[in-house]
């Protein structure tokens, strides 16, 4: 018989697990290399050019009208696009690996809630077989829009209390990176946003996949895995009350 994971335990064995630290350190790797992939794409003219020397003309300014790339039209791009393949990344992984008992199937109360967990990781309500599929859309859309609007308007908050930091230089050009600057600082600000979403996607969707059924019910490991019905050998995943 499966052991789900009771409230309290969560940390012991899930977060602790050396599962979930893979799955955390590859999402940040994958992530800000993307990034530093995109980032060099973009500044090098998709590989037909070199990535430009910094100065006024070439270097990522805050606001338009002075640099070369204007970071206030990328903060939100980047924190809608990091929130939507974490979290989908997430869902399939641990998905998948609660099935094949890789991962422990985790309690919906064992999940901490509160009022900002909630905001940040929506549980959207009540989950039965039937509405498995639609309610982990759900909350895969919901991850995405609240990441994205929160840690896009965080991010806008931080530049510009830097950009009003007293430094020399005219205003505008207070806060402005030059090409590489831009490109491994967007990498790491992104990754601490992946971060922060792959460790609460990750317990969250183990509370939404489908748990191994008590083999034993159905005879030996074996027969079950050989059987066209083993994919229907699952039990029902655990009801939010």
């Amino acid at each position: 018989m499966v052991e789900v994971v009771q409230p309290g335990d969560v940390v012991r064995r899930v977060i602790r697990t050396r599962k979930f630290a893979v799955a955390i350190t590859l999402q940040m790797i994958i992530c800000g290399g993307v990034h530093v992939l995109v980032g060099y794409l973009q500044q090098s003219c998709f590989g037909q050019c070199e990535v430009p020397m910094p100065g006024v003309g070439n270097d990522a300014c805050l606001l338009p009208g002075v640099g070369r790339i204007h970071i206030i039209s990328e903060v939100f791009i980047d924190a809608f696009l990091t929130s939507f393949f974490i979290s989908g990344v997430s869902l399939a992984g641990r998905t998948r690996d609660v099935r094949n008992g890789t991962v422990p199937p985790v309690s919906p109360e064992a999940f901490p809630r509160g009022a900002v967990l909630s905001l940040l990781y929506p549980r959207c309500g009540p989950i039965t077989r039937r509405e498995r599929r639609l309610a982990n859309v759900r909350s895969w859309v919901g991850i995405t829009i609240t990441w994205g609007t929160l840690w896009g308007t965080f991010t806008m908050l931080t530049a510009f209390v830097l950009y009003l930091v007293p430094v020399d230089g005219p205003a505008g050009e207070r806060f402005c990176l030059s090409p590489w600057q831009f490109i491994y600082a967007r990498a790491l600000w992104t990754d601490i946003e992946a971060v922060l979403v792959a460790v609460g996607s990750f317990v969250l969707w183990c509370t939404r996949a489908p748990r191994p059924a008590d083999r034993e019910l159905y005879g030996s490991v074996a027969s079950v895995a050989s059987s066209p019905r083993a994919k229907l050998l699952h039990e029902d995943p655990l009801v939010v009350p």
